[in-house]
């Protein structure tokens, strides 16, 4: 008996019905929840007679799609209840010495009753993997026919941006561009009238599957490719099906698609420096890396003074290396049920695993990661998200990402190597970050000449970048008010007042006030020393 982990349920009972077409089965059986749709007792007579029939043909083979809607474990409401997974471990114990395959798929297996999962039942228990980039490549080509032209932007790049799609995803996406190409041209048509597309050569709809029949009339882009008349695919196509279409191992628990690049974030560049060789090599290098025997990190703890952008640059991260990102607040991941945390957290790590290469981010990761001082359920997370970090699979593909205001409290045992080994210290921004905030976060903004940027940055030393945002935004507010005053009274600003000035950020600097001491910097100072010693 063998269990298939699935990304979809349609792409595994795809691949596994084609290897049935090529195997000499007298009988092949399909079980699922759709036709176990009635009473307890007449679902368990059909599986009964299901087993049956295949003794009786064998060699034979049994498929139950969706096993955990059909024998749940019993701890979780799975569709079915778990007197069927009483009644299926029955039969499959009856199989021994009998030419009878049984093959069950899920997604989820965690939640598949644990007496299936065991030897002489489901013995074996096979991942399938999502598409590499060269698999995605492939399925890509194969979506794409003769009359669809994209050398505008090539199938190489759309399969570099799709990690951790699978086939079903990618021809959602392809759909998709296929979708704004028509829309697209709907819009010229518009603009331009039919009879002058029908001058340039419209496309007969029988030619590609995809685009008939409904909607046709809508027109198509038409280009010319060894004089034959082609659909063409634009950058801007792919780009607008890219944001309609998540993978569909995200779906659960992806929480934003973050658009933070190195550029929106000032200053800290010996932090990016470290961080991109730490996510990029990798990514980029990784026969060299195998070849010099230097491992990537599993995981990397940023720390430091709240306000001083870890989240941003975690986020950050994920943009410049395309990265699928998985957002986690480790406050709102307590769950107020016992063994509730640990089987979320799992399950957030075989998500990471389906759609890698994937950033898995704690934020605020001391709510779940402090020391546990005798608490079990605490004891229990951070059990939990060790065994993750170490299991025997690997996190193949999955970078751990973690921000934390608080160091001092978090496990040892997950700062040890192999883990978060990496420490990077992410503190307040210096003199020059300073500037490049201030000007990042006035540039779009009226900004009278004669304020002194860098007299402003000497000024707002020791403040967090946070800070520095909320002093250009008081700045601001400044101004808006002094605009709304002169529009209520119907008269213009002059000149000298149409400009955010100098006293503006006094008043602001006046309102926001550093929060970060001395003291504090100088406790994650002595918390780095202990931790690399």
């Amino acid at each position: 008996m063998a269990e298939k982990y699935r990304q979809t349920f349609e792409g595994a009972v795809a691949s596994f019905s084609m290897a049935l077409k090529e195997a000499p089965w007298r009988k092949v059986t399909t079980i699922d929840d759709s036709t176990l749709d009635r009473t307890t007792r007449q679902n368990k007579s059909t599986i009964t007679e299901v087993f049956a029939e295949a003794v009786a043909h064998e060699p034979s083979i049994v498929v139950i799609d969706k096993l955990e809607a059909i024998a749940g474990s019993p701890d979780r409401e799975s569709g079915l209840g778990d007197s069927l997974a009483s009644v299926l471990a029955m039969e499959l114990d009856k199989l021994k010495y009998k030419q009878v395959l049984v093959v069950g798929t899920t997604s989820k297996p965690n939640d598949v009753d644990k007496r299936l999962r065991t030897p002489g039942r489901f013995r074996y228990e096979i991942e399938v993997p999502i598409p590499d980039l060269h698999a995605r490549i492939a399925i890509l080509e194969v979506l794409g026919d003769a009359c669809v032209s994209t050398y505008d932007y090539p199938m190489e790049k759309i399969g570099e941006r799709t990690h951790g799609f699978v086939g079903a995803d990618l021809e959602a996406l392809y759909e998709a561009a296929l979708d704004s190409v028509i829309d697209r041209q709907y819009e010229e048509e518009e603009k331009v009238g039919v009879h002058a597309l029908k001058e340039n050569g419209v496309l007969d709809p029988s030619s590609h599957p995809l685009l008939e029949p409904e909607g046709f009339d809508k027109g198509r882009t038409i280009a010319d490719v060894d004089g034959k008349a082609v659909i063409e695919i634009l950058q801007e196509d792919w780009e607008k099906a890219l944001l309609e279409v998540r993978p569909t191992a995200m779906k659960e628990v992806f929480i934003e698609t973050p658009k933070v690049r190195w550029t929106d974030i000032g200053g800290s560049a010996d932090v990016k420096d470290a961080l991109t060789q730490v996510i990029e090599w990798p990514l980029k290098f990784p026969e060299k890396l195998a070849e010099l025997e230097l491992e990537s990190s599993k995981g990397i703890l940023l720390y430091g003074p709240p306000g001083c952008s870890k989240t941003l640059t975690a986020k950050a991260i994920a943009t410049e290396a395309g990265l699928n990102f998985i957002a986690v607040k480790g406050a709102e991941f307590i769950q107020s049920y016992v063994g509730e945390s640990e089987r979320a957290l799992r399950g957030i790590f075989d998500k990471a695993r389906q759609a890698s290469p994937s950033v898995i981010f704690f934020d605020e990761i001391d709510a779940i990661g402090a020391s546990s001082r005798g608490q079990q359920s605490g004891l229990n997370i951070v059990t939990t998200l060790l065994n993750e970090m170490d299991g025997i699979g690997g996190l193949q593909g999955v970078l751990v990402l973690a921000a934390t205001n608080k160091p001092e409290i978090l496990d040892p045992a997950l700062l040890r190597p192999g883990r978060f080994d990496e420490l990077i210290y992410i503190g307040p921004p210096n003199l020059e970050a300073r500037i490049e905030i201030i000007n990042l976060r006035t540039r779009s903004k009226p900004l009278d000449p004669d304020v002194n940027v860098a007299a402003l940055a000497l000024r707002t030393d020791g403040y967090s970048g946070a800070e520095l945002v909320s002093v250009c935004m008081e700045a601001t507010k400044s101004y808006m008010k002094r605009w709304v005053e002169l529009e209520t009274l119907g008269e213009q600003m002059s000149t000298t007042e149409a400009w955010i000035t100098q006293q503006d950020f006094d008043h602001a600097l006046g309102k926001v006030v550093s929060r970060i001491t001395p003291e504090m910097t100088r406790r994650y100072e002595l918390w780095s020393q202990g931790a690399s010693g």
